[in-house]
């Protein structure tokens, strides 16, 4: 089976530079926009699942105080998203790749899950459990009512997964996102009686 760098090729890079970029990048940004993807998508299977956008933490990339100028100049280029926690990589090379490589594919197809199915997994794993509490400041309660409020919402898109790793990732970013809208601290809601005039 072919891989996503065999499809990312020079001619894909090109084109997104040339064609999506709304601005001028600099060569030192455009190294740096290189180096993401190849570190991305280095060992990832050509097929449409890996072809999608992604997004980093800012903590997994290197140095980032480093590169924090071009990581700007790729923003405003609409290449990237930059927000507060992470680096979100559109998916401008969607319409430059040769698809027909993913329909190459050998072997047996892995079965994707709904959300749901990965739901006891995502507690159970009491590294991620304890990584969110203490990154986001939630208690055990919030933490286990996150795992219920993602699970029901991906249920509801319809998300599918193709691993546990996945899935992981994204409960990890959808926290990220939703942490502070879950009313951290408070184990019940408190103003029921004001509301009701007691």
């Amino acid at each position: 089976m072919k891989s996503m760098l065999f499809v990312m090729n020079f001619e894909v890079i090109e084109n997104i530079f040339s064609e999506r970029a709304e601005a001028k990048v600099s060569s030192l940004a455009k190294m740096l926009y290189v180096n993401c993807l190849v570190g991305y998508f280095k060992g990832k299977d050509a097929n449409e699942q890996n072809a999608m956008g992604f997004d980093l933490f800012r903590s997994e990339i290197k140095n980032y105080k480093t590169w924090d100028k071009q990581f700007i100049e790729l923003h405003h280029a609409k290449l990237i998203s930059v927000t507060e926690e992470r680096i979100v990589f559109h998916n401008h090379w969607g319409s430059f790749i040769d698809r027909k490589v993913f329909n190459e594919a050998q072997g047996p197809v892995t079965k994707k899950l709904y959300a749901e199915d990965y739901s006891q997994a995502i507690s159970e794993n009491q590294n991620l459990m304890n990584l969110i509490m203490m990154k986001h400041k939630l208690n055990s309660i919030k933490a286990h009512e996150a795992v219920k409020l993602f699970v029901t919402e991906q249920s509801a898109l319809l998300t599918k997964y193709s691993s546990e790793h996945d899935v992981f990732r994204h409960f990890l970013n959808w926290v990220a996102t939703n942490a502070s809208k879950m009313n951290v601290g408070n184990e019940s809601v408190k103003s029921n009686g004001k509301i009701i005039g007691m």
